[in-house]
Formats: structure tokens, sequence, C-alpha cells
């Protein structure tokens, strides 16, 4: 087994021992590159400094300065130091959240590009409000997600992981955001979660003539992607012949078997479409499934890589009706739809029907 042996920042290890939190992290100042030198799962040890005692003059100084904070804070009324008090259920993993997103990016703001990574935030690029059926049906119809999962042959325990990034193959390029990853003993499970998407999707041609933002050949990042899929099919893959596939089928195909090669499982891509859809002119369970039969079939039809779309019926609870024509650009709806969703169902959910491709 191998580990590695880190020396960390006394005042910062004082500060979790206090905390004593559930999940921690540690940051380089200048680290301008991802730790590859351990696979996860395997341990890094942390140790202090040899010497951690101050001198005397920087411990006068520490002193004063906790005295005039301390005298500060004395000074000012509570009124003006806090706001009404309130209480509020803490979403777990998010510590976790910020080291996938923080790693995906490359150390960097995906926006402005900036790299100082105590300013950074890790947020979510949709909006919390457009997962509602998933969420909803992962929080309030357990029992259903069990059983939708034991159908798709995912057996024993399970890891799930919502809005799960595999990096760009293109450093500093947009990860690919896969809805769940579930993990078992055998599978890698990648789940995309559709219900209002129009039909018009972004095909591989029309991304690469887009081009990258540094002004890089995207056709690049697509062969990278392509090198995912690689290992499990006996096809050559090259860039020119997925320019008529669906971007996102692609790349979130690539998703599912990276996760699974560095973890010795079996990919599996699932779309799972609810249905019906509030739009008009949304995408159908039809044309998820002849999207993914094209691409399959120009993989080899791989028996290694597995392609299932599930439709999901739902019917939208009074809870929802009452949120969904919230205004998106306003601040407070993704407060309000999270809201709505803690307290209780938004959909009740059918009994799904599975097509294998």
């Amino acid at each position: 087994m191998k580990l590695w042996v880190g020396v960390t920042d006394k005042e910062w290890f004082d500060a979790l021992a206090r905390v004593a939190p559930d999940e921690v992290n540690f940051w380089q100042p200048s680290g301008s590159r991802n730790f590859r030198v351990l696979q996860p799962g395997e341990p890094f040890l942390f140790k202090l400094p040899a010497r951690t005692t101050s001198s005397s003059a920087e411990a006068t100084l520490a002193l004063r300065g906790q005295i005039a904070q301390i005298a500060a804070d004395a000074a000012t009324p509570d009124g003006q130091r806090f706001g009404a008090e309130y209480l509020m259920r803490g979403r777990l993993g998010q510590g976790a959240f910020r080291v996938l997103v923080t790693d995906a990016y490359q150390r960097r703001c995906a926006v402005t590009g900036e790299k100082t990574l105590p300013v950074l935030e890790a947020a979510h690029i949709r909006p919390y409000a457009e997962d509602g059926p998933l969420l909803s049906l992962i929080e309030h119809g357990w029992a259903q997600w069990e059983g939708l999962l034991q159908s798709l042959g995912a057996r024993g325990s399970e890891t799930v992981c919502l809005e799960y990034c595999v990096a760009s193959p293109k450093a500093g390029g947009n990860p690919s955001q896969t809805d769940a990853m579930v993990i078992t003993d055998s599978l890698a499970l990648a789940f995309e979660a559709k219900w209002t998407e129009p039909p018009d999707r972004q095909t591989v041609a029309k991304r690469i003539d887009r081009g990258e933002q540094d002004g890089a050949d995207a056709s690049d990042t697509v062969k990278g992607w392509l090198a995912h899929l690689q290992p499990f099919t006996a096809r050559e893959l090259r860039v020119d012949d997925f320019k008529d596939m669906i971007y996102q089928n692609v790349h979130r195909v690539a998703s599912a078997c990276a996760v699974a090669k560095a973890n010795g499982l079996r990919p599996e891509v699932v779309y799972l479409h609810f249905h019906p859809s509030p739009g008009k002119s949304a995408a159908t369970t039809v044309s998820y499934e002849d999207d993914l039969r094209k691409l399959h079939r120009l993989l080899g039809s791989p028996p290694r890589l597995g392609f299932r779309v599930v439709e999901m019926p739902l019917e939208p609870t009074p809870a929802f009706d009452a949120i969904k024509n919230l205004d998106r650009r306003v601040g407070t709806t993704t407060a309000a739809v999270k809201a709505a969703l803690l307290r209780g169902p938004l959909f009740t959910f059918g009994r799904p029907i599975t097509a294998r491709i």
C-alpha cells in the first residue's frame, strides 16, 4: 500500500481540531496542478512542522490582534452584528463537492480564470430547480429509486454522487457533469435526468465549429473524450466519424467509462426521461433512444458498455404547482424551490419502463 506524508499548517490544524468537522480539505498555496501521486482511496497523512512555537514578538502581536478584535466586537451592539435567527438544514457533502469542482476546473474560476483558491467558490452551474424530478425521486421516493437501481443490475450497497464531475481532456476546459453517478461493487451507472430539454441538441460538429475560448481546436477535446471510450470498444475511434453524434451523449458516456476504468467496473449509461414534460416541444423518450442507438452502433455495439433509456411517469403535486410559475431570474426562486423540496414531494412517480440499447 502506498501512502504520502505532508506537512500542514498548525493554525489550520488547530482550527479543524476545535470544530471536529466530518470532512476537511487542504490546499497548496502555490499548487498549479492536481495532486496525482496517490490514487483515490490511498492514505494521505498530515504532520505538523518539527517546531511549532512562535517567537515572543509574534506571540505578542497575535495577542494584541485578538484583544483588539474582542474589544471591537464588544463595542458593537448585537443588533448590528447579527440578523434574525433562523434554522438551517445543511446539505451533506458540500466539502467533497467543492473539492470535486475545484479539481475538475483545474483550480481556476471557470468564468474569470482566477486561481487564488481561498476566494473561489464551488457552485452549481445549472439552477438547483432544474433537477427537481430527480432530486424529488431520491429525496422522497427512495423505495422507487432503489427499485430502479436493482432493475438495472445494481446489487448490494451503492454510492450515489450527484452532479459528478469528470475533468475535461483539455486543461481548464469545462468538465462533464453527470446528474447522478451510482457506483457499486461491479458497476458505474451514469444517470442523465431529462424533463424539459428541447429536441435540438448540439452535435459534435457544432461543438467543434464553436471552438474553445482560448482559440484552441475543439476537436482535440472531442478526441480526449473518445480516448475514455476506446478501452471499451474494439473499433478505432476517430473524431470525424462522430460529428453527427450529440456532443452531450459522447462526453457523458465518456464520463461513465472514465469512472469505470479507474475503479475496475463495467460502465452503464442511463438516460432517465421524466414523462410527460411540461414543455410543448421537449425531446421525447424515442428521440433519446434513437440518438443513443446511433452512438452505440457507431462504437461497434460493445458488449461491455451498456446503454439504457428509462421513461419514468410523473405527476406534479400541489407543492410543485405552487412554485412552477416562479420567475427563474429572481434570486429568491432557488431558495423557494429548495424549501419546497425539503417540505415534501414535488412529484409522484409511476412505474418506469426501461429500454436496453
